[in-house]
């Protein structure tokens, strides 16, 4: 009689790793995603909730009425939004690295950045929604 362990011996190999080991923690491979998608979604949802709270209170069209650009409106929002990305996003990037004590293997320059672009990105991404 075939044991399970026998009849998928030959499907499955398992060999040494080319990266890391075979004890890893999970958490080394999540927190990279995790934290990628948290900036992108937090410049999403800010920067959506930014422009209906402004269309709301009426804000938009009294500026326009003002005489001011639909683009100033939206470059003005897109200075401030990115500055409180870039905050937020170092402050994020902080806490993982010293307090947590999270995993580097590069340049922490480089993966701030590739951060903060994420952020910026879904910065655009609501303020088309």
């Amino acid at each position: 009689m075939l044991t399970i362990h026998k009849c998928f011996y030959h499907a499955f190999k398992f060999e040494k790793s080319v990266y890391g080991g075979q004890k890893d923690d999970p958490k080394i491979f999540a927190a990279c995603g995790f934290l990628i998608g948290f900036t992108f979604f937090f410049g999403n949802i800010s920067c959506a909730l930014n422009l209906v709270w402004d269309k709301k209170q009426g804000t938009l069209e009294r500026s326009q009425v003002n005489g001011v650009k639909t683009w100033e409106i939206l470059f003005a929002q897109s200075i401030t939004e990115s500055a409180l990305i870039i905050v937020q996003t170092s402050l994020t990037y902080f806490v993982l690295i010293v307090i947590y004590k999270g995993h580097n293997e590069g340049s922490h320059f480089l993966a701030l950045c590739l951060l903060i672009l994420s952020g910026i990105m879904g910065n655009a991404h609501g303020s088309n929604s």
